[in-house]
């Protein structure tokens, strides 16, 4: 009856959800045919976007081809995918447009470079000419080299065309004429000399390319030409003798007509004037030089206008690449189409939610309704023969009378079982009482008999041990014992005998055709054994070195010997044995002057290493052996050593007296106080991160017991050599040559020799005596005052990645600030970079920025993608190293950073 009931009330609330999901599903339905309206109203809207691109008057525009493209790539756009088709189509469309003006402007900056170039060199041949009192004709470098060369020694000489002039009739085409006559034939330019210097400039002339005019040979003209002597021509010159043979008529062997025709000498031939006369006489060299500068200044006006129009023309293509940049920055997007898309699939996913959800609710409530139908199919059998009220409530009260019920009755049968068991167990104890009084009985029958049985054995115990007691009976006692065990002795030495008998009969066997071999072998033996025995004695006793025969044993003294050879020589052959040994001698070099020499020592006999070789050695003159030697070598060691210590302590006696000490204390007062403006940089610099640093420059203590501790060692270094006691020097002394000792030591260790300057310098250097020690402090607003804590590794990895940067660099731009304090106020404080800031992140880099002009440094930095634009920069000036794909320049690109803004500089 309750769970029928309960399932009616189940299958109302489910009928309610049933109806609430139905609602809902069908304004998810509704919601998500409004979305995809909205999809399709914002596809056809942006379909006309693009479609409006297709204006061929708009700077980003695009074909018919590329806009139907794009309608496609609208009308199928469901995500990512398309939406990289599109950008993509579009930033190949700028890229086509932008191609040939990106071609047209470095073409026109190229163009521009080289108008300027040109226009340059205009310039600077104007300024020539202006700077110019007058123009020579054009001649080589090293005939110029030549004339200056004469200048410089004096001898005097002057050109041709420098010491004439044309005659007043002379019309302006007949001057240019015979001006061309003389400059083919190279009169013009040539060399005139005196008498008196033409020795000297023969010299000159025979080492130097140049042209000189001799024309002694030549006779006078009937009609000399149309030129007069100039009026600042020298006398030396003798202007007239010269114009006096070269004629006008075609006559002689130097002329030059009216008609263009010409001789000098063997060669002949005929000129036309193509420029007006430009040399002879000073009025027309002026006219000439002012005519050149007319003519360079109106090509530097045109090269102007050319660099003009050109820098109009790249105004002109970059104003269409920011258009075009600007109108494809402004190109529809996708956004919203993207948006209503999400909008759609959300509106979707929700409507499919909701059709999930009614259906399982529908489900629920059907599968609730046959439960319902179920229960009361099974209720009413049960139910029809009773005579209650079909409810839950009598029933229950019913069930509560019958579990009643069941209580009493499980009680009182619980209870009667509990009597019958008690019942059973009083029988079967008074049973287990009998039979327990009967074993009581019997045991106190036993106990009877085994007492009188104990009483029998004791007074045989006690007459057995009177007896064993007896002298004579423990003497029988121990002599069967010990026979005893001597027969168990005999036993094992039988069978051990009985096994030796027969190994010792199979040896027999085996080895009696070999006996008289085996004797023969053994008397060889004993003798070659004899004789290295005598051998060794021998050698023992007069051999180099030995120490001769003693009260040991002989083959305890040869196994001494043995052991005293090197494993490695143990194995050598006697050839290599003395190929090593005569190697060892000759690469001895150092003993070269004591006249080693290898004695030979014995004779071999019967392929026994008989023959020894002594080494011998002179020192002093006097023969040793070397054994001797090394004594002697040892003994002027110790003494040696003695003489060192005392020269090692002179030597720094020396160096406390001299300015060893002053240097070493100024560098030290040095060092201390740039580590101390380093740390107080450190601690007054505010960095974003609440972090602060500090440096210590502290001494090392003494590795070695003779050595001092920096400290100390500093302590006695500052005092007056004049007033240091015997105490001080000595400890200073044994400091150092501590120091020096454990140097060549390592020097020894490491097979790299070492000087005793070197030595020295090592042990002098005071950078070796101290040690840096960086602490940090990491405060916040809850930690205002925090401790300082030096920065171990672990501290470091505790940071995080700004902070580790702020580790790294701070200390070396205070190292820098504090180098350059010590400069002059107007001195530049300059910083060189190279990849700059590389692994640090964008925000903490700006951090990094604010730390250098909070120092005041200036800078230089260089990196692949840094470009310093942050709002704790100031100003900065920025140089991008552009190329162009396939090109063969590389350009400067400047920017300029006003701490707002960056802007391209004009090129």
């Amino acid at each position: 009856m309750q769970q029928h009931k309960s399932a009616l009330d189940l299958l109302d609330g489910y009928e309610r959800d049933l109806d609430a999901a139905n609602l809902e599903l069908q304004h998810a339905r509704s919601q998500m045919e409004a979305a995809e309206q909205l999809v399709v109203r914002e596809r056809d809207s942006l379909c006309a976007a693009f479609a409006q691109l297709e204006t061929p008057a708009l700077p980003f525009r695009l074909n018919r081809d590329e806009v139907q493209e794009l309608f496609r790539l609208v009308n199928g756009y469901e995500g990512l995918c398309q939406e990289q088709a599109i950008q993509e189509l579009l930033r190949t469309a700028r890229e086509t447009l932008a191609r040939p003006l990106q071609g047209e402007f470095y073409r026109l900056k190229q163009l521009s470079s080289q108008q300027q170039a040109a226009l340059n060199d205009l310039a600077a041949k104007r300024r020539e000419l202006e700077q110019q009192e007058e123009l020579p004709p054009p001649r080589s470098k090293a005939v110029q080299q030549t004339r200056d060369l004469l200048k410089e020694r004096g001898i005097p000489h002057a050109a041709f065309y420098e010491l004439v002039d044309f005659d007043d009739q002379f019309s302006p085409e007949q001057q240019a004429l015979l001006e061309t006559q003389l400059m083919e034939t190279g009169l013009l330019d040539a060399l005139v000399l005196p008498e008196s210097a033409k020795e000297d400039a023969a010299v000159i002339l025979a080492e130097h390319p140049d042209h000189f005019l001799n024309l002694e040979n030549t006779p006078k003209a009937t009609a000399p030409v149309a030129l007069r002597p100039a009026s600042e021509a020298p006398a030396w010159a003798n202007v007239a003798d010269l114009l006096s043979r070269i004629s006008s008529l075609p006559e002689g062997t130097v002329y030059f007509s009216s008609n263009g025709r010409y001789r000098q000498g063997a060669i002949q031939g005929r000129s036309v004037a193509l420029q007006p006369a430009g040399y002879i006489g000073a009025s027309t060299r002026r006219e000439n030089r002012r005519r050149q500068i007319a003519a360079l200044s109106l090509q530097i006006e045109e090269q102007q206008q050319q660099i003009h129009a050109t820098l109009d023309q790249i105004h002109r293509v970059e104003t269409d690449l920011s258009l075009l940049q600007n109108g494809y920055e402004q190109r529809p997007t996708t956004a919203d189409l993207a948006a209503c898309l999400q909008l759609a699939s959300t509106q979707r996913a929700e409507m499919e939610q909701k059709e999930r959800i009614h259906e399982d609710r529908r489900q629920r409530f059907l599968h609730q309704q046959e439960q319902a139908n179920a229960l009361r199919a099974k209720l009413l059998p049960l139910t029809k023969d009773l005579p209650y009220e079909r409810n839950a409530e009598t029933y229950e009260a019913m069930a509560g009378c019958c579990e009643d019920y069941q209580i009493l009755f499980r009680d009182i049968s619980t209870e009667k079982q509990k009597l019958e068991i008690a019942e059973i167990q009083l029988n079967n104890l008074e049973q287990q009482l009998d039979e327990l009084n009967d074993e009581l009985l019997e045991c106190t029958d036993r106990i009877r008999f085994h007492e009188a049985n104990l009483r029998k054995t004791q007074v045989s115990i006690d007459a057995l041990e009177e007896y064993l007691n007896q002298p004579e009976t423990r003497a029988l006692a121990e002599k069967l014992e010990s026979l005893r065990q001597e027969l168990a002795q005999v036993h094992e030495r039988l069978d051990g005998a009985k096994m030796e008998l027969a190994l010792s009969q199979n040896d027999l066997q085996h080895d009696l055709p070999d006996l008289s071999q085996r004797k023969e072998r053994l008397q060889r033996d004993m003798l070659d054994e004899e004789r290295k025995r005598q051998i060794f004695e021998e050698e023992l006793c007069h051999g180099p070195g030995q120490p001769g025969r003693n009260d040991n044993e002989l083959w305890k003294q040869a196994e001494t010997a043995k052991n005293a050879i090197r494993q490695n020589d143990r194995n050598l052959g006697l050839d290599r044995l003395r190929t090593s040994l005569e190697k060892n001698v000759r690469d001895a070099s150092v003993l070269n002057s004591y006249r080693i020499t290898l004695n030979p020592l014995f004779e071999n006999e019967d392929n026994l290493l008989r023959t020894r070789a002594c080494i011998d050695l002179y020192p002093n003159g006097q023969r040793m052996d070397l054994l001797d030697f090394i004594q002697y070598i040892e003994r002027h060691i110790e003494d040696d050593q003695q003489l060192l210590s005392m020269e090692d302590r002179r030597l720094f006696e020396t160096i406390l007296n001299q300015t060893i000490t002053t240097k070493l204390s100024h560098r030290i007062n040095n060092s201390q106080d740039w580590t101390r403006r380093m740390s107080g940089i450190m601690e007054q610099l505010n960095t974003s991160m609440g972090l602060r640093f500090s440096l210590n420059w502290k001494g090392k203590p003494a590795d070695q017991q003779e050595e001092l501790a920096t400290r100390e060692l500093i302590d006695l270094l500052r005092k007056d050599p004049a007033v240091m006691g015997d105490a001080d020097r000595d400890k200073i002394t044994s400091h150092f040559r501590a120091k020096i000792a454990k140097a060549r030591e390592l020097s020894r260790q490491s097979a790299v020799p070492a000087t005793y300057s070197e030595l020295m310098r090592q042990a002098l250097d005071f950078r070796n005596w101290f040690e840096f020690q960086l602490y940090y402090q990491k405060g916040n607003s809850d930690n205002p005052a925090p401790t300082k804590r030096e920065l171990t590794d672990s501290a470091f990895n505790s940071f995080s990645g700004g902070e580790k940067a702020m580790a790294m660099y701070v200390p070396l731009f205070a190292a820098l600030s504090a180098q350059y304090a010590a400069a002059s106020e107007d001195a530049p404080q300059l910083m060189a970079l190279d990849e700059a800031f590389a692994g640090v992140d964008e925000t903490n880099i700006e951090s990094m920025f604010a730390l250098v002009h909070q120092l005041g440094l200036n800078y230089i930095m260089n990196s692949q993608a840094l470009w310093g634009c942050y709002a704790s920069v100031p100003s900065l000036n920025i140089a991008e190293l552009w190329r162009p794909q396939d090109a063969d320049v590389v350009t400067v690109v400047r920017y300029h950073w006003d701490g707002h803004t960056r802007r391209m500089e004009e090129l």
